[in-house]
């Protein structure tokens, strides 16, 4: 019986060398932009705010982007974290296709200038239906789309994906310098 465990090691050490010999790394230059390390792998076009694109059978207006230090109302509020942000997003998305159709934050990345990716989320307290599909020839408002990063961030790249799985997609660039930052927390308005 050791016979047998020791042979099945054995087969299985080999197993796993040859697999991992059998991977190669390119090495990162760090010179390049999210946009131009996700563009040599994939199919993405550019688009700007208030311009609607087509994502498959989806056409999607990005609205009202803006910076934040919370999000959501009442029971429902997140607080960004310490030297942090929340840079925040509103979209229509209109379903052009022939069957009913679930949009999610899965199919949204969000990268800064030192190519890292930031998750993207959904305020439940601004959305009602956010569990709703969209109907074919119907469309569906949502509000408050928010990515966390650092206070400093200058950059931030939206890349839409045709699905989570693809490399199709839409690229929105966010010059944060000129997106208006709301004031979301309470403060002491009396003047000396």
């Amino acid at each position: 019986m050791k016979k047998l465990f020791l042979f099945l090691g054995v087969i299985a050490a080999v197993f796993l060398m040859g697999c991992a010999s059998s991977s190669t790394t390119t090495p990162s230059t760090g010179a390049g932009t999210p946009s131009a390390s996700l563009a040599a792998t994939s199919t993405l076009q550019a688009t700007a705010i208030g311009t609607p694109f087509k994502l498959g059978d989806l056409e999607i207006t990005v609205k009202n982007v803006r910076q934040k230090t919370t999000v959501g109302s009442g029971y429902f509020v997140e607080n960004a974290r310490e030297g942090a942000k929340y840079v925040v997003f509103d979209a229509e998305v209109k379903n052009d296709g022939k069957e009913s159709y679930s949009f999610s934050t899965n199919r949204i990345k969000a990268y800064d200038e030192q190519e890292r990716k930031f998750d993207v989320a959904l305020s439940y307290a601004s959305n009602e239906r956010i569990y709703d599909s969209i109907e074919p020839g119907l469309k569906a408002n949502y509000v408050d789309f928010y990515v966390e990063v650092p206070q400093e961030t200058p950059k931030l790249q939206l890349t839409f994906l045709e699905n989570m799985f693809d490399s199709k997609g839409v690229n929105l660039q966010l010059d944060l310098s000129k997106i208006q930052f709301e004031n979301t927390t309470e403060e002491n308005t009396e003047s000396s």
